[in-house]
């Protein structure tokens, strides 16, 4: 940790930048409180870390504030803080997981899913000598949803290539308001041959093409206004009009590998 008496010049600045070469900056409340933090004793720090989980009252330690202190307290090796730290830390990180949580069949999946997440997240927190975690100071749940995103897409792209394949959709979907175009998965009256036929065609697809079909075969919408509802387009963060594009690459790209496991 900073010695007592660190000021906002003993702050570790961020170092990552931005596309644009700009530097990644925390938010002002943000720095603000972790001045205020290390000029305090451990035991006064340890003793806020059971304080207010509500960020409008004045004993909440911010997200950022803790990720701040978490990798300050690893690189000090100060072990009872860091483990404090973490244990707060993983509660909120779990809390944004649950947003997850409808996507998943059982609570087994669930939490697999989860602790896959929560090992990437950490991998980069506990890397102090890296700046991958510094998007994480700047806005904490943005950084935590990423990440459950991106395992959230693999996985589910594993699990439909090995499940089956896409059937030809309908011809009169309306490119506006069709929802479900790739919407029949039939693959249990297949042979082995043909079901390997279709996978092979699958894998063909790009990543984001083959997420695409995984969310529409498992009941996705591609857009919706309701905004709480996790759909395709906010997920991979395209409009609706582009996923439709991809779906009818799809369509095309996979038409040859139908016709010859229909023989």
């Amino acid at each position: 940790m900073e010695p007592r008496g660190a000021n906002s010049t003993g702050i570790k600045p961020l170092t990552k930048r931005t596309m644009r070469g700009e530097l990644y900056l925390r938010r002002a409340d943000a720095e603000l409180q972790i001045e205020k933090v290390l000029m305090l004793e451990k035991p006064q720090i340890l003793e806020m870390l059971g304080g207010s989980e509500r960020r409008d009252e004045a004993d909440c330690l911010l997200d950022e504030t803790l990720v701040y202190l978490f990798r300050e307290a690893r690189r000090a090796g100060d072990d009872e803080l860091f483990n404090q730290l973490y244990t707060k830390l993983n509660r909120r990180t779990w809390k944004l997981f649950l947003k997850f949580r409808s996507t998943f069949h059982s609570q087994a999946d669930f939490e697999d899913f989860g602790q896959k997440t929560e090992t990437a997240i950490l991998r980069k927190l506990l890397n102090t000598d890296s700046d991958r975690a510094d998007f994480a100071q700047v806005q904490f749940g943005s950084f935590i949803i990423s990440e459950a995103k991106s395992v959230w897409k693999q996985n589910l792209a594993t699990i439909k290539r090995d499940q089956g394949f896409l059937d030809t959709p309908r011809e009169d979907d309306d490119d506006e308001t069709g929802a479900n175009e790739l919407e029949n998965l039939a693959v249990g009256d297949l042979s082995d041959e043909r079901k390997m036929i279709i996978r092979e065609g699958l894998s063909k697809l790009s990543p984001d093409q083959q997420t695409v079909a995984a969310m529409l075969l498992d009941g996705f919408q591609i857009e919706s206004k309701d905004k709480n509802e996790l759909t395709i387009s906010r997920l991979l963060g395209v409009s609706s009009r582009t996923i439709r594009n991809w779906i009818k690459e799809m369509r095309s790209a996979l038409a040859d590998y139908k016709e010859v496991a229909k023989r």
